[in-house]
């Protein structure tokens, strides 16, 4: 089979895929269904632009030049793009088990020099909190503020310190949630879009059974995590 056929076939793969995931019509446009798609889907968002372009060499193929030449052809390397791309939408990889980490989730009252502790030897920048059954983060900047609340001549006491302690100087926001079956992209998406709306930078992503943050945390991913299984 020549690259162009193989094109063609995964292309109405990718049509069919995104007729049934938006319950379409065999009469609703190509441009349409992407538009439809991108509303529900992280990867057809992540590639609107791309899909479209490779509609159009779609259509210069299928519609021959007047004197029966075929008047467009795809690259391998084109090709190969498109390979991975209709993967991405039609099976993407899900965010667990592939980011699946057992997660300490500390109380308001267990000491803050466990906390610390963990982020050292671990060498994360945040740890998991539960306060009134939700989720939150304690990161080591918001620790680093009590820190400062606390200097009191050359030393500060940790003694008596506790995790609620130091979250009350931890700013809102920073942790976002995902259900176990979210695809990655839609991870990465969180990360990309989390500035417009907060005053705090998303730092972690928790992964729980339905994306709840009174559910338990299955695993966790931060943005150097994307970076590393983009590298």
């Amino acid at each position: 089979m020549d690259r162009t056929q193989t094109f063609l076939n995964r292309f109405n793969e990718l049509e069919q895929f995104l007729r049934d995931d938006t319950t379409s019509k065999r009469e609703v446009p190509f441009g349409n269904l992407i538009g439809r798609a991108a509303q529900k889907n992280a990867a057809v968002r992540r590639h609107e632009r791309d899909l479209r372009e490779f509609a159009d060499l779609r259509n210069a193929i299928v519609h021959e030049h007047p004197r029966g030449h075929v008047i467009a052809d795809i690259t391998q390397e084109a090709l190969d793009e498109f390979d991975v791309m209709v993967d991405q939408i039609t099976a993407p990889e899900r965010v667990y088990p592939l980011f699946r980490r057992e997660i300490h989730v500390y109380r308001e009252e267990e000491a803050l020099t466990s906390a610390v502790k963990d982020l050292w030897e671990s060498g994360h920048s945040q740890v998991i909190v539960r306060v009134d059954k939700m989720l939150t983060l304690l990161s080591s900047l918001g620790i680093t503020r009590w820190l400062g609340s606390q200097v009191n001549g050359q030393a500060v006491d940790l003694a008596d310190a506790s995790v609620g302690d130091a979250l009350t100087f931890e700013e809102e926001g920073g942790i976002a949630f995902v259900s176990r079956d979210a695809p990655v992209d839609e991870a990465r998406e969180l990360f990309l879009s989390f500035p417009t709306r907060h005053s705090q930078r998303l730092r972690a992503v928790v992964i729980t059974e339905n994306g709840r943050p009174t559910e338990a945390p299955l695993g966790l991913i931060t943005a150097s995590d994307l970076v590393e299984l983009d590298g």
